[in-house]
């Protein structure tokens, strides 16, 4: 019989690839909702994205029930897998407002990291009980005494209530799914009040249209009932309602306290977010407060279709992948380049990338995706402040008095054997030290650091120094007055809007000539010549031409009178000049496309 008092509701949260997906697959596994073949197969990862990346994209979570022997009861376990990179914060965010305690898991042989830290004071500052586990313990050579100590500091949990465990080999699982039921508190509510629910998730079936994901926090949902959204009062007929575990189960009633999903059978796009909260129709009181996290996005990017007749379609494509993504933001845009398209904002350049990859596979959109950008701030001389994330905005304003560029506050754990390369790398992207501090084998380095550097392949550059075993985190952002400008790439005298880039002055040179000169090697040739050209503050900076095809229209002609290959020069030259106006107007979007794509993999 279901009770509340039996229900436990908590997040897996680590830092990247500390085992919070094998965990998973073993607790489902004691708890009976896999089969013991399925252990370490990534159960809850189930986007092909996630499993060709490694990484956990998407929250997931799932219902289980687990019979303790002691007390002869039937525990109801809902957890949620979360992300651990930054990128996907706030879908930690949104996980733990659900939740009513948290595993904190930790690489014995890494240690804490940086997002263990992050991870750790969002679930303090929710006030969820934090259960320390260490995973990995069966890597050869590891000082598990040490680590203990790392979260007896981080934590202030006595060492003895700090769990161990090996998730690979499933040691220590069970202790786990017990400290659980004993620590964790159930979840507070009514099941004799009206139905209330916080919306976790949604997203879009082709068959069954909209489902919602939810955590039922008073009352009772159940096919037939009638439900609305707090926030735009919109209403909705529930047509079926039941949980994961981990497929998805159909049930007839979902109880105050557990963690399920709603389907309405709606198709039409909704304006729903994550932070929503659903009620009964009768439901007239204001006393479930809506927390939605202010969203400051840190990267922006312009999104095209190829064809133009596609637009409509991609902004479908875009509102149904904002269901199930709330993270990302777009509003329509134009581009004398490109047409139509949407400005986008995003977290983070990972997030980007994966917003990009699931409108491909996901929804068959033919795409171009510009090089990211960051937020300025322009001082105008009239004192006003404004606050620009496109590069072509800049040519829109007048009387600047001057730029600030965002500068991020940043954190990296590493080991002295990386500690040098590490250094420098953060003077050579314009870093500004701070404070280097040493404690048990780790230095922790604090620097300023400009954001345009970090979005530009920052963390790349750290992971590859340190082969993974540097963490590197960034918990504040403030803008700094420097010499900012906006290089323009024109081809054959026409401004290419989408190729257009600001940064520092003292870069701006070395990244014009080096852009001119990978473009020739990118573009074709034509007929006519092409002429490529980077600017910087209306100055023309360097240049290349592409040089044309040369086609030999006299090569007929054999002899006879000289005015006969005079008219066929006449006619070509005419020709060339009709073709050069023509290309300028009609230049190839694969073309433009593909030096898009070259950009981004650039930076």
């Amino acid at each position: 019989m279901y009770q509340i008092k039996h229900v436990r509701n908590f997040s897996i949260i680590a830092h990247v690839d500390h085992g919070k997906s094998t965990l998973s697959d073993q607790i489902m596994q004691i708890c009976g909702g896999i089969s013991k073949n399925k252990v370490n197969t990534r159960i809850l990862d189930f986007m092909d994205l996630e499993k060709e990346r490694g990484i956990t994209i998407k929250a997931r979570s799932v219902s289980l029930k687990y019979f303790e022997k002691s007390n002869n009861i039937n525990y109801f376990i809902n957890f949620i897998d979360t992300p651990g990179h930054i990128d996907f914060s706030f879908e930690v965010f949104n996980s733990l407002k659900v939740s009513d305690g948290v595993l904190l898991l930790i690489d014995a042989s890494q240690g804490i990291q940086s997002q263990t830290i992050e991870h750790f004071n969002i679930a303090k500052k929710m006030n969820l009980k934090v259960i320390p586990v260490i995973n990995k313990i069966d890597i050869p050579g590891i000082n598990i005494n040490c680590i203990r100590r790392e979260i007896e500091d981080l934590t202030k949990t006595d060492a003895n209530d700090i769990l161990i465990c090996s998730a690979k080999l499933g040691i220590g699982i069970e202790n786990i799914i017990k400290s659980i039921i004993k620590n964790i508190p159930y979840p507070r509510g009514k099941v004799s009040s009206l139905f209330q629910a916080k919306v976790i998730d949604s997203w879009f079936d082709k068959y069954s249209g909209i489902f919602f994901l939810v955590k039922i926090e008073n009352g009772i949902v159940k096919k037939g009932i009638s439900i609305k959204s707090l926030t735009s009062d919109q209403m909705y007929k529930v047509k079926e309602v039941g949980i994961f575990s981990p497929k998805k189960v159909i049930h007839e009633t979902l109880f105050c306290g557990e963690i399920g999903w709603i389907s309405c059978f709606e198709k039409k796009s909704i304006s729903i977010k994550h932070v929503d909260t659903l009620v009964d129709v009768c439901f007239s009181g204001q006393n479930v407060r809506n927390n939605s996290k202010n969203t400051n996005y840190n990267v922006y990017s312009s999104l095209f279709p190829v064809n133009q007749d596609d637009f409509n379609n991609l902004e479908s494509s875009l509102d149904k992948l904002n269901l199930n993504d709330s993270g990302f933001s777009y509003i329509h845009e134009s581009s004398h380049t490109f047409g139509r398209g949407f400005r986008c904002g995003f977290f983070g350049t990972l997030h980007m990338e994966i917003v990009q990859e699931r409108l491909k596979r996901e929804h068959g959109a033919n795409i171009v995706m510009t090089s990211p950008s960051i937020t300025y701030k322009v001082e105008l001389k009239t004192g006003k402040e404004i606050y620009i994330n496109n590069p072509n905005d800049l040519t829109k304003v007048n009387n600047i008095k001057s730029i600030y560029e965002p500068v991020a506050i940043t954190e990296i754990i590493t080991t002295e054997e990386y500690f040098g390369e590490i250094s420098s790398l953060c003077q050579s992207c314009r870093g500004r030290k701070i404070s280097i501090s040493f404690c048990k084998d780790k230095f922790t380095l604090i620097y300023e650091i400009p954001f345009f550097e970090i979005v530009s392949g920052f963390f790349s550059k750290i992971k590859s120094i340190s082969s993974g075993y540097a963490s590197f985190r960034y918990n504040s952002i403030f803008f700094k007055k420097e010499d900012i400008v906006c290089v323009y790439i024109l081809i054959n005298k026409k401004r290419i809007d989408v190729l257009s880039s600001v940064l520092h002055k003292k870069n701006s040179l070395l990244y014009a000539r080096q852009t001119v000169k990978k473009l020739k090697e990118f573009i074709d040739r034509r007929q006519f010549d092409i002429v490529i050209q980077a600017s910087i503050e209306n100055r023309v900076v360097a240049k290349s031409i592409v040089k044309r095809l040369r086609k030999n229209v006299v090569s007929k002609c054999y002899g006879g009178d000289v005015n006969r290959k005079k008219k066929l020069l006449l006619k070509q030259k005419i020709g060339k000049k009709m073709m050069k106006k023509i290309g300028n107007i009609e230049f190839s979007q694969e073309l433009l496309n593909s030096i898009t794509v070259f950009f981004h993999k650039k930076k």
